[in-house]
């Protein structure tokens, strides 16, 4: 079960639809689930899932058809004992009860840069932080 706080890795795989991933995407940052949110999926997502405290990992489309992106997705995972979901099964999955009040510090996305001139970063944005870039 996933509770506000938690962090959860979301990736779009190739040759798969966006909208499921954002509808997920706005929903777990709804109910106060931290999104980790790559650019790419590669080789470095380990070490993303580790800075970040990923407690699961969701994908977009079906394992069968994404081919070697998934199939990483799920040795990672299995390297550190995480349970893997297609974004679909998110999308349908009870939830806590989302935080309640004014926005707050709270971390609530994290993206990463291209990593064109080094290692991919992550940036980190709250609450507070999106909403005013939203009304800006």
């Amino acid at each position: 079960d996933l509770r506000a706080g938690d962090s959860v890795l979301l990736a779009r795989l190739p040759h798969t639809s966006e909208v499921p991933v954002a509808v997920a995407l706005l929903g777990l940052m709804v109910a106060g689930i931290r999104v980790v949110l790559p650019m790419t999926v590669d080789s470095s997502i380990g070490r993303l899932v580790d800075a970040t405290g990923c407690r699961v990992i969701v994908r977009s489309g079906v394992r069968e058809e994404a081919g070697p992106l998934a199939e990483l997705m799920e040795r990672v995972a299995a390297e550190r004992d995480l349970p893997t979901e297609c974004v679909n099964a998110v999308l349908t999955a009870p939830v806590g009860d989302p935080p309640t009040g004014l926005p707050t510090d709270r971390e609530v996305l994290v993206l990463t840069t291209s990593g064109t001139t080094g290692e991919a970063k992550g940036v980190r944005y709250t609450e507070r932080a999106l909403l005013a870039g939203l009304e800006a």
